[in-house]
């Protein structure tokens, strides 16, 4: 189960333009956010909310052009 803090870093991952800007904005290192990188819960954790935030652009995208 990931803690509140890595929660919030993958939200920050997602927001910013840089593993380096994420961490500053999670007030943690750069080592240990790469380390959670490597976590495999994390992973799938940060590779769904990617998946779900594509998803929710291109129904964007078609809303805006259908």
């Amino acid at each position: 189960m990931l803690t509140t803090k890595q929660m919030n870093t993958v939200v920050y991952l997602l927001e910013e333009k840089s593993i380096q800007a994420a961490a500053r904005k999670a007030r943690i290192s750069k080592v240990t956010l790469y380390s959670w990188l490597k976590d495999p819960e994390f992973k799938e954790k940060l590779k769904g909310s990617q998946d779900e935030l594509f998803r929710a652009a291109v129904t964007r995208l078609k809303a805006a052009t259908g």
